[in-house]
């Protein structure tokens, strides 16, 4: 009978211990998943940095009519082209989370300029580099934030997280005379 009435006492000692170890283990569980995602995230968006640079450091120069090479690409073909080829779904989808820059052989900006020159030996001002920068999360309702609701009760964590990556990549073999 004695016997009986310790084990009847140790079930009420393991659950109540449970209850204490129980939130603590959830807790870092679901820390440990958002440390995870917040890694694959980083490494989602440094991924689509260096291939929209790529993408951007790759295009040709612009040809008229006859196929006769213009020297130049409209700057709004070069975005466009970068913004539409690096999407990933509930990370990357808004032009506004790029920016892209557009560098000289010194590495300044080259500001006010529609038409991206490539003759390098003709044109002091051209550019030769590309610097792309995505940040996410983006403004717009289709991304997600970078905490979700459900481990954010309440928007406790208010979202406050912003990851952001940079590639700059050279313009090779263009328009050369």
């Amino acid at each position: 009978m004695a016997r009986l009435k310790n084990i009847r006492n140790s079930r009420g000692s393991v659950f109540a211990e449970l209850a204490l170890i129980m939130p603590v283990l959830i807790l870092f569980l679901t820390g440990m998943f958002e440390l995870s995602r917040m890694f694959y995230l980083q490494n989602t968006i440094e991924y689509a940095a260096k291939e929209a640079a790529r993408v951007g450091s790759s295009i040709k120069e612009s040809v008229d009519g006859n196929f006769m090479s213009k020297g130049t690409v409209s700057r709004t073909e070069i975005e466009n082209l970068i913004t539409n080829s690096v999407r990933i779904m509930g990370v990357i989808e808004e032009p506004g989370q790029f920016r892209i820059r557009y560098l000289n052989p010194a590495g300044n900006e080259v500001q006010g300029v529609q038409d991206l020159p490539f003759d390098r030996q003709n044109n002091p001002g051209s550019i030769d580099y590309i610097e792309v920068q995505i940040t996410y999360p983006g403004a717009g309702p289709p991304v997600n934030a970078p905490i979700p609701l459900l481990f954010n009760p309440a928007n406790m964590f208010q979202s406050k997280v912003s990851l952001m990556s940079k590639a700059v990549f050279k313009i090779e073999g263009r328009f050369e005379r």
